[in-house]
C-alpha cells in the first residue's frame, strides 16, 4: 500500500515536471524565434518612380493597400528634396512633409517595401512613414534592375582616389571577415589605375555590386564593392556627359 502510494506521488511529480518542462522549452523557443525574426529592411526591394506629371495633378498616397482611405497626396509643394545630388536644381522642391528617396529631371523615386495588386507599400519620410501608392502612377525596378537600366542610360561610377576610400574587391565575401585592401583601395585586385576608368553596374548581390571595369570601348576586367549599408547608398553615380 504504502508502495503503491509512493509511486503514485512519483508519477504525479514526473507529470508535474514534464509539463514544466514542455512549457519552459516552448516559450524558450518563442522567445528564440522572437530575436532571430529580422529586422525590417529599410531600403526595401528596390525603388519605384512616380510616372505620372504629379505637379499637375495631385497623386493619393493611401493608408493600406486596398482601401480609398487616402493618407495625404503627392503634391510639388509636398515635397521635400532629399538632396541626393542626382538633379541640378535642388531649390525646386519644396520644404513639405513628403521626403522621396531620390528626384531629378523633374521626376521622383520612393523605395517600395512591397508590392501588392493594385498598389506599391512605398517609404514617404526618412523614419520608416509608409504609404500606398496606385500602380498605374509609378514603375517599380528591382535594386539589380534600377541600376542595369542606369547604366544602360549612360550612368557610371567612378572613384577618384584624391578623396573616395571606396573599397574594391575581387569577390563578395562575408562583411564580418573582409580582407584587407592594399594602398589603392584595393583587396585582390590587379589592374592599372587610371581616372578614365568607368564602373558600369552588372549586378547587385544584397550589400555587394558587381561593376564592369572600362575604359574607353575596352573591358578591364570586373570588381565588387559594397554598395549600401542598412539605409543609404554608399557611392552615387557620376553623370556622363557624353
Amino acid at each position: 500500500m504504502v508502495s503503491r502510494l509512493l509511486m503514485g506521488r512519483f508519477l504525479i511529480r514526473y507529470h508535474s515536471l514534464a509539463i514544466l518542462f514542455s512549457v519552459i522549452m516552448v516559450l524558450g523557443l518563442d522567445s528564440c524565434q522572437r530575436k532571430a525574426a529580422p529586422a525590417p529592411d529599410y531600403l526595401g526591394n528596390g525603388l519605384v518612380e512616380i510616372t505620372v506629371p504629379f505637379e499637375l495633378s495631385p497623386i493619393p498616397l493611401y493608408r493600406d493597400s486596398t482601401s480609398g482611405s487616402v493618407l495625404t497626396v503627392l503634391t510639388l509643394q509636398q515635397t521635400n528634396c532629399p538632396e541626393c545630388m542626382s538633379c541640378a536644381e535642388p531649390d525646386r522642391f519644396h520644404r513639405g512633409t513628403i521626403l522621396p528617396f531620390l528626384c531629378g529631371s523633374g521626376s521622383l523615386s520612393f523605395i517600395c517595401s512591397a508590392t501588392g495588386n493594385n498598389r506599391y507599400q512605398i517609404r514617404i519620410d526618412s523614419i520608416g512613414q509608409m504609404a500606398y501608392l496606385s500602380k498605374t502612377a509609378g514603375t517599380f525596378y528591382t535594386w539589380n534592375d534600377y541600376f542595369r537600366k542606369q547604366a544602360a542610360q549612360g550612368e557610371f561610377f567612378s572613384f577618384d582616389r584624391a578623396y573616395d576610400t571606396t573599397i574594391l574587391y575581387d569577390k563578395p565575401y562575408d562583411r564580418a571577415a573582409l580582407p584587407k585592401a592594399d594602398r589603392t583601395f584595393r583587396a585582390h585586385l590587379r589592374y592599372e589605375e587610371s581616372k578614365s576608368l568607368r564602373f558600369y553596374p552588372v549586378q547587385v548581390k544584397g550589400y555587394w555590386m558587381q561593376l564592369k571595369i572600362m575604359e574607353g570601348t575596352a573591358t578591364i576586367g570586373y570588381c565588387w564593392m559594397i554598395w549600401r549599408d542598412e539605409k543609404h547608398w554608399l557611392k552615387g553615380f557620376q553623370f556622363n556627359p557624353e
